[in-house]
């Protein structure tokens, strides 16, 4: 009964622990630049996922969010998000993107270009697929 227990405790532990993992930001000093770049992609694309939807129908319920962030400063692009999925989980990855990628550009002494992409007013549907309107 007492390695019952043990277990038991073990087990509860782990699971505690494990929900309240935070994700590490992608920049760090231990990888080369073209992993830490991989990582970012890799982040991006979680965004991408998360914002992807079966079927775009109606426009009601879509809102509209910069990404990235340029070596001088400024959005990389925007991107179009469905109300219905979890938008505090959505925005925490998109901001936590824009950091990493800041400390990116910052860490390897990157330039970019400094044109402001054009800021979307909406979203309407396309065939099915979210589509900004300018």
């Amino acid at each position: 009964m007492k390695k019952f227990s043990l277990s038991l405790v073990a087990l509860v532990s782990l699971f505690v622990v494990s929900c309240d993992v935070v994700e590490e930001p992608v920049v760090t000093d231990e990888l080369t630049m073209e992993e830490e770049a991989v990582a970012l992609d890799r982040s991006f694309q979680k965004i991408v996922d998360l914002a992807e939807v079966p079927d775009c129908e109606a426009v009601d319920g879509w809102y509209v969010t910069d990404y990235g962030k340029k070596a001088c400063g400024g959005p990389v692009g925007y991107i179009a998000y469905p109300d219905h999925i979890n938008s505090t989980e959505f925005i925490a990855l998109v901001r936590q993107h824009k950091e990493d990628m800041a400390s990116f550009n910052d860490k390897w002494g990157l330039t970019s270009d400094c044109e402001t992409p054009l800021q979307p007013v909406g979203v309407i549907c396309v065939d099915g697929q979210p589509a900004f309107k300018y």
